[in-house]
């Protein structure tokens, strides 16, 4: 383990933003852990929000997942990159602009629903998501929409992603494909972390200020990295992935489980 100096917790703390895979789960084995530090934080009274940068599945799959596993979860509880991406087209785009979306089913239906009509031609707009079937085709279609002038979103940059004992190619490597074609013409407007854009969208679901508010994740890049950007406490848990420094992302606090979070109940106005 690193030797970090942790820092004092928020006191009081109004919200709580929790990573999922590594943190709440592994795959598809719930860490024990976590789901009674979860019923404990329920317990308190204090809101949760759980973040992912996923986006091969819905709110709603993630929800199920979760109440499966034992804690009854709300979809308007997660918040994730297929979430998060439709939430900035709209933010930013005209509805009724074409999209490509390479990417899964679930990040489609998402960007759809928000208004954005998919389409392979001419499209205004490419968003590059994981997609398991990827073809030569579909890359080719994206680089020469990006070539011609569309804009260039991307829902995550993890360029590895855990499946089981194994590592598969993540988001982040098609988007490295994309760009390294593209990247005379325009660069990919990132929204999953260590971007800051799902994180505040956790704190207005929270209604919590930022500096009261305590994000855990295991990875310090992405999830420590994401919640200090937005003015969180961020903190590491050393459930998932092993640890890794880096010089400019130090968390202010490293935990073993969730367990150790001390629930200190919010101010109710």
């Amino acid at each position: 383990m690193n030797d970090f100096e942790n820092q004092p917790w928020p006191e009081p703390i109004e919200g709580f933003v929790l990573d999922l895979d590594g943190t709440v789960y592994r795959g598809d084995v719930p860490i024990e852990s976590a789901f009674e530090a979860l019923h404990q934080i329920r317990a308190s009274g204090i809101p949760t929000v759980f973040m992912t940068n996923n986006s091969t599945k819905s709110r709603a799959d993630f929800a199920a997942k979760l109440t499966r596993m034992g804690f009854t979860t709300e979809a308007e509880e997660i918040v994730n990159t297929a979430y998060a991406t439709a939430r900035y087209l709209v933010e930013h785009y005209e509805r009724g602009l074409t999209a490509y979306v390479l990417g899964a089913p679930a990040l489609c239906r998402e960007i759809e629903e928000a208004g954005f009509v998919l389409s392979s031609h001419k499209p205004d707009i490419v968003v590059i998501g994981l997609d398991r079937e990827l073809t030569y085709v579909k890359l080719r279609t994206a680089v020469r929409a990006i070539l011609a002038g569309a804009h260039f979103i991307a829902t995550n940059p993890d360029k590895l992603i855990p499946d089981g004992g194994e590592l598969d190619p993540g988001a982040g490597t098609l988007v490295a494909a994309v760009e390294s074609a593209t990247r005379n013409v325009t660069t990919p407007i990132v929204i999953g972390k260590p971007e800051s854009h799902m994180p505040l969208i956790a704190l207005e679901l929270l209604g919590s200020r930022p500096e009261r508010t305590v994000a855990v994740g295991d990875q310090i890049f992405t999830d420590v990295a994401a919640a200090q950007r937005a003015g969180m406490f961020g903190v590491l848990v050393e459930t998932g992935v092993p640890i890794h420094a880096f010089e400019d992302v130090i968390p202010d606090r490293v935990i073993s489980s969730l367990l150790e979070i001390p629930l200190v109940h919010p101010v109710r106005p």
